[in-house]
């Protein structure tokens, strides 16, 4: 006689050759028992409704949360989870995030559900090169198709998933070794010329507002949008034009804003110019009479850069950008972003004679290499070289900014008294 399973909310079991095992949905969550062996209808039955009482009792997990018994049982699923669990004390938080968020956007709903030691190079190459290049639907979510730096990232992801992989035993060798990521085209990063900055400062209103000085810190000091908005009057040496890069202020989704060290984890100290430094000093003069005004209620602690009229409270660094996109449209000036102002201080150091490997340490590059020309968005790389960072690196930088600084300057003086004569 043909056994009769029970539904899947009552718990069905599911009869095999000679044994049984039984599976029970609650909650959206999957509940498979050990197998029962060789039992009857009635001893299966007993065990089913035991079985029923523990998972709503909570005594057992989930299929989803069970840990495989064999490296043969573990799922990418399940790896992912080990991998991030320990990716999470490794890397940022930004960095972890994007991780997290590639993998539960395209990678998990693809490869998820697979087991890890049956992935092969073939099916890893077919997800980078066509998966990630076309349209999908999961569920209710529509996916654009990536271009090549982007599924760059995942390419890279992966091979570091695998590797550790392949580090903890898991498998014997990465699948993905021998393949090649996607070949992606280095952008050239737009910078200003003098000329450029010139006619950039002489249509600028009010150029010691807060907002100017911020622009004139972005592109003298060549620091990253994070850096800028976690810049503190503690960083500062202002008798010797100096400023220690150490502190970042980064938006994290479903977290927000949090501090943490510069990019590379390095502590960096780069020179100001003496207009910047001067710039500075008299800002600070106006930040402590707000400070003052609110007393306890100042939110800003030792930023620099904060809502003077909102009780010191922070900025958030994507509001620097915005800033600086409304100030180009209204004054139909050449686009520029905050990183090619970063972009425009190396050039420019570069064009007034320092080397580039102290060029790259003061931008505060994780590696030591001669890559202005192309890391600069000028011209195609040059061979990486090694070589020791200037000692004097922080002072050179405030003499030749300060030089630079007076040729701006000078040039926005010039355009100006044409411009005034063209008028007549």
């Amino acid at each position: 006689m043909k056994r009769k399973n029970k539904s899947p909310e009552l718990g069905h079991i599911d009869w095999r050759k000679s044994s049984a095992r039984i599976i029970f949905y609650h909650k959206g969550e999957r509940y498979v028992s050990p197998s029962l062996g060789a039992v009857t209808e009635e001893e299966a039955e007993i065990a089913r409704l035991q079985f029923i009482v523990d998972v709503k009792s909570g005594k057992l997990l989930p299929q989803s949360k069970q840990k495989p018994s064999s490296t043969q049982e573990l799922t990418f699923n399940h790896f992912a989870a080990l991998w991030l669990k320990d990716r999470e004390t490794t890397v940022s938080a930004k960095t972890f995030h994007e991780d997290n968020r590639r993998l539960e956007s395209r990678i998990l709903p693809v490869l998820g559900a697979k087991i890890l030691a049956s992935l092969t190079g073939y099916d890893l190459d077919q997800f980078i090169k066509k998966t990630l290049a076309q349209p999908w639907q999961n569920g209710d979510k529509s996916f654009k198709p990536l271009g090549n730096q982007s599924r760059k990232h995942y390419f890279r992801q992966l091979h570091t998933m695998f590797e550790q992989a392949k580090a903890w035993g898991y498998l014997s060798k990465n699948p993905m070794d021998g393949l090649k990521a996607p070949s992606a085209k280095n952008k050239s990063t737009l910078y200003y010329s003098i000329e450029e900055l010139a006619a950039f400062w002489r249509v600028c209103p009010t150029s010691h507002s807060q907002r100017a000085l911020l622009i004139h810190v972005a592109w003298t000091l060549g620091l990253r949008r994070e850096e800028i908005a976690g810049l503190r009057w503690s960083d500062l040496d202002l008798d010797t034009n100096t400023a220690t890069i150490q502190n970042c202020r980064v938006y994290i989704p479903r977290k927000g804003i949090i501090s943490k060290g510069p990019k590379n984890e390095k502590p960096r100290v780069i020179g100001l110019s003496q207009q910047v430094s001067e710039m500075l000093a008299d800002y600070k003069i106006d930040y402590d009479k707000h400070k003052t005004l609110w007393k306890k209620q100042w939110l800003g602690q030792d930023l620099i850069f904060v809502k003077l009229n909102d009780k010191g409270a922070p900025y958030n660094p994507s509001t620097i950008d915005h800033w600086l996109d409304d100030y180009l449209k209204n004054n139909k000036l050449p686009h520029i972003t905050l990183h090619g102002f970063r972009h425009t201080m190396a050039t420019l150091l570069h064009e007034a004679g320092m080397d580039t490997v102290t060029v790259s340490e003061l931008m505060g590059h994780s590696t030591k290499q001669s890559n202005v020309l192309g890391g600069f968005g000028m011209a195609p790389r040059v061979t990486r070289t090694y070589l020791h960072k200037s000692k004097n690196a922080a002072a050179k930088m405030s003499e030749a900014m300060t030089k630079i600084f007076d040729q701006v300057m000078r040039h926005k003086a010039e355009s100006s008294q044409i411009s005034s004569q063209g008028n007549k």
